[in-house]
């Protein structure tokens, strides 16, 4: 009955993101990351299945529960501190959530005007947002897609154009869109509200500012809010649970936002989403057409800089993005890890990462496996 739904409702904590729900996992796990670090954190030997990305199996790993004990004939109930806590919380994120493609000159003026527009075909806005995306990329990212000229974006017309393309998401279904459209849609979409919120609202300078950026930077898309936190971990990771401790699925089981999540978790995402880090992925345009070609290519750029083979020894450094996400490859183990990312090595390092799975497999030796420290500090480039 109520108490059922209250109980149930408790289990619903959403997710908080990204840079500052990364640094928790990886502070937790090893040892404290830096703004600008260099060098390597934690160790540890296939075989060994790590936990730190995968909370998928519904295990309640939030805030405690405080049990009450029904002295009126009843056993244990849980109390309702969780429920009251979690909405407590989502009322203040909505308070602070600021939706970056409304105008609120326009909704003042005629809110039906501004929420009730016609609505757009999905196919051809998808393909608005590629278009305006690949114009602002080409104006302030360079250096391979690593580095942002944010000072640039403020009142640059391409910028402005872009924002125009933006505001027609308010009215745009992407449920409608087909796998591969939504996957396209969804990622240029996050790396485009990246760079909008740190142009909108600022640089953030430590990791409260950035977690708080990745849960109150949002989009209205067909009348339905998404943070960025929702994008990632909500559509494009299926409605996983983010590495942060504590964390649970973004989506309720009743959230209309589901019908956009991808059908299938694709652990290629990872190296095409840019939270605005120098560690991060590189930026660039998804096209639907060729999504398949695009995300290899941000997988294999991706991991020929941030993976390291040792020839002297069993030892391979990574990117601590295959920590933090290490539930999404393969079967979850490191060992897991090692094999997804063999294929997208360059030769040299490809042959010498297989010779020490064959090892390891046949004769059961160790790979030792390092995870890189990663640098915070902000993509910003300036001329």
């Amino acid at each position: 009955g109520l108490e059922q739904r209250r109980v149930m409702e408790a289990h619903q904590v959403p997710v908080q993101r990204s840079l500052g729900d990364r640094e928790d996992e990886s502070s937790s796990s090893s040892s404290r990351m830096d703004e600008g670090g260099g060098g390597t954190t934690t160790g540890s030997t296939v075989g060994m299945t790590s936990d730190a990305g995968d909370t998928s199996d519904g295990q309640d790993i939030g805030p405690a529960v405080v049990p009450e004990m029904d002295t009126g004939g009843g056993g244990w109930i849980v109390g309702n501190v969780r429920s009251r806590a979690r909405r407590a919380y989502q009322a203040w994120v909505s308070r602070k959530q600021r939706v970056l493609n409304r105008v609120a000159e326009a909704e003042d003026a005629d809110p039906e005007e501004a929420r009730g527009w016609v609505p757009e075909q999905p196919e051809l806005v998808a393909r608005e947002v590629l278009a305006a995306v690949r114009r602002l990329y080409g104006e302030v990212v360079c250096n391979e897609g690593k580095v942002v000229q944010y000072h640039r974006m403020q009142e640059n017309p391409v910028f402005e154009e872009y924002t125009v393309v933006a505001r027609k998401l308010r009215a745009t279904d992407p449920s409608r869109l087909s796998e591969p459209e939504k996957v396209a849609f969804f990622l240029n979409i996050y790396n485009a509200l990246l760079l909008h919120a740190i142009t909108a609202l600022g640089q953030p300078s430590t990791i409260l500012e950035r977690m708080n950026l990745y849960s109150q930077a949002c989009y209205e898309i067909g009348g339905l809010v998404y943070s960025l936190n929702d994008i990632e971990h909500g559509v494009l990771r299926r409605n996983r649970p983010s590495p942060a401790p504590f964390s649970r699925e973004p989506f309720a089981r009743d959230d209309p936002r589901l019908r956009s999540a991808v059908l299938t978790r694709d652990p290629r995402i990872h190296m095409a989403l840019n939270c605005g880090a120098n560690s991060c992925p590189a930026l660039a345009a998804y096209e639907s057409t060729h999504l398949d070609q695009q995300l290899d290519s941000a997988v294999s750029l991706f991991c020929g800089s941030e993976v390291v083979i040792h020839d002297d020894q069993p030892e391979v450094q990574l990117s601590m993005i295959f920590r933090w996400y290490q539930g999404d490859f393969g079967d979850g183990s490191v060992l897991d890890v090692l094999r997804w990312v063999a294929p997208h090595l360059p030769a040299g390092k490809k042959e010498r990462l297989e010779e020490m799975l064959v090892h390891s497999e046949q004769n059961g030796g160790d790979i030792a496996v390092k995870y890189m420290r990663y640098d915070w500090s902000i993509n910003d480039g300036r001329e």
